[in-house]
């Protein structure tokens, strides 16, 4: 039952962590002034700041790595689907 528990949690959080981290990738490959705008807990900008990185190569900077969360995630899943529908 424990092992259960454990089980489902660890899926919670997986769950949340994705989804935090696709709507910032969105939200950097879509606008990253708007990504600069998303609350402190949910824009997960770090050191970067908007007077640096809301500029023309700074903004181009965050586009491709949203670009590349995006990438990253969708490579991963593909790797991990099929891996869960075996059992």
């Amino acid at each position: 039952m424990l092992d259960r528990i454990l089980h489902l949690g660890l899926w919670a959080a997986f769950t949340v962590t994705v989804t935090i981290m696709l709507i910032n990738a969105f939200y950097m490959l879509v606008s990253p002034k708007a990504w600069f705008g998303l609350p402190r807990w949910l824009g997960l900008q770090g050191v970067l700041t908007l007077d640096r990185h809301g500029n023309r190569w700074g903004a181009l900077q965050v586009r491709v790595l949203g670009a590349i969360i995006i990438a990253s995630v969708v490579w991963i899943a593909s790797e991990l689907l099929p891996t869960i529908a075996k059992r």
